[in-house]
């Protein structure tokens, strides 16, 4: 699969003719220091696209992780996952509560 099948038209990656390389981040769970040292690492800055998947800000940090990526522009693409929807129903009030302990 092509980086442009994975994002959106307006972070498209110019694909023809070079190779793309991707990272994949996952399950941050809103620590910024784990965050800083997974962003460090040679591989991740060389990368083209970071892809990041679920859990992204549910914990103690979420705000500052949160600035921390979308600092990156349109490097990151993001894919939510359980404990995201769970914060957006919370401060939309269609959720009383988030069952899940890392946010609690």
């Amino acid at each position: 699969m092509t980086a442009s099948k994975l994002l959106p038209r307006d972070r498209h990656v110019a694909t023809e003719g070079k190779h793309v390389t991707v990272a994949v981040i996952s399950d941050i769970h809103g620590v910024l220091p784990a965050l800083d040292a997974v962003l460090d690492e040679p591989a991740v800055r060389r990368a083209d696209v970071i892809l990041a998947l679920g859990d992204i800000a549910a914990g103690p940090q979420p705000n500052e992780v949160m600035h921390r990526l979308l600092s990156l522009g349109n490097r990151v693409s993001w894919i939510i996952g359980n404990a995201d929807r769970e914060m957006v129903e919370l401060r939309r009030g269609s959720r009383e509560s988030i069952p899940d302990a890392i946010a609690e």
